[in-house]
């Protein structure tokens, strides 16, 4: 029986989510076969850092809001703290406090 590459790739393409459910397949699957169509590669500002990073299309305002929540915060830590503390404990203060936040708002929704 001989098969074509458009079948092979049309069957893979139709049955993805069942035979591919690792996370190395679904990059694969994106990276060879939608050829990051659904990705997007943005430059964010974190702090004093710019970065480029791939992210899904529809996260994209997740991730700027996201780069701007941790700049603000680390900002106020430093300027808070600056005298006081190394940099690096004013990064762990400044995750804490995220961390934090985001268990609240977990809580808060589960009410």
């Amino acid at each position: 029986m001989k098969f074509d590459g458009k079948y092979i790739m049309d069957k893979l393409e139709s049955n993805m989510q069942c035979l591919y459910e690792d996370e190395f397949w679904k990059r694969w699957y994106d990276r060879y076969i939608l050829k990051n169509k659904t990705r997007l590669k943005i430059k964010l500002a974190v702090y004093d850092t710019e970065f480029e990073i791939s992210i899904d299309k529809k996260d994209i305002e997740k991730f700027y809001y996201a780069s701007r929540l941790v700049t603000e915060r680390l900002n106020a830590y430093t300027h808070a703290h600056k005298n006081s503390k190394t940099e690096h404990e004013i990064a762990l203060m400044t995750m804490l406090d995220l961390a934090i936040l985001s268990i609240r708002k977990e809580s808060n929704e589960s009410k």
